[in-house]
């Protein structure tokens, strides 16, 4: 406020009051020339990648003619650390001391191009009596840094004599991010056992006919 005073000659006055105002509408400029979005690796991006991106405000600078700038951000609001979730949107505030603001965009995307670490049963040989299936041979485990992963198995075979053959089981864990990991293995199935017989041979006596008794010996045969 200031008090204007007009005087005459005669020391007479008279005084007026009038106010000037400095007051700011005008939003903080922001500079997006190293603006950049994030991919976060699921498992793997090392700690903090993401804490300083959002304090770093993805890389945005703010300036105000009239004061400083405070920085905010909506981070958390929606947000889903799963690799399903796609791009993340953040926006990233500055707001001046007089409450003017203006925004910025990013945006942040969890990806997991890691396929999951698969443990297969050791190859094994079995008789051709014996289970040829996983309660028996093994089952697969699998491991992700992300999402527990699926495990699924496929079966081709080579068959030697008899029912005996070699099969080749082809294991995959699967991610939910549709990374997989495949290993196989080897089933040998053989036969090493003799055949049993339920009968025993039995000695046969002949008069002889002085021809050999041909018939008689090829009938026991």
């Amino acid at each position: 406020t200031v008090t204007f005073t007009a005087t005459d000659d005669c020391g007479n006055a008279s005084s007026t009051t009038a106010t000037f105002t400095i007051e700011d509408t005008t939003v903080p400029t922001i500079d997006t020339t190293n603006l950049s979005d994030i991919d976060i690796q699921c498992g793997i991006t090392p700690d903090g990648t993401l804490e300083a991106w959002l304090q770093n405000n993805a890389g945005a600078t703010a300036s105000d003619a009239c004061s400083g700038v405070t920085w905010t951000n909506d981070y958390g609001i929606g947000s889903n650390l799963d690799c399903d979730s796609g791009d993340i949107t953040v926006t990233f505030r500055a707001t001046d001391e007089c409450g003017n603001f203006s925004e910025v965009t990013a945006t942040y995307s969890i990806i997991d191009t890691v396929a999951p670490v698969l443990t297969v049963p050791a190859d094994v040989t079995l008789e051709c009596t014996e289970d040829t299936s996983p309660s028996n041979t093994g089952t697969a485990t699998a491991t992700d840094d992300c999402i527990t992963p699926t495990v699924t198995f496929s079966d081709s075979e080579v068959t030697n004599c008899g029912i005996t053959k070699i099969i080749t089981r082809t294991w995959t864990a699967t991610d939910a991010c549709l990374n997989t990991t495949s290993e196989a293995q080897i089933i040998t199935v053989v036969d090493t056992t003799v055949p049993t017989i339920d009968t025993a041979a039995s000695d046969s006596t002949v008069e002889c006919d002085g021809a050999g008794n041909t018939a008689e010996l090829n009938a026991w045969l």
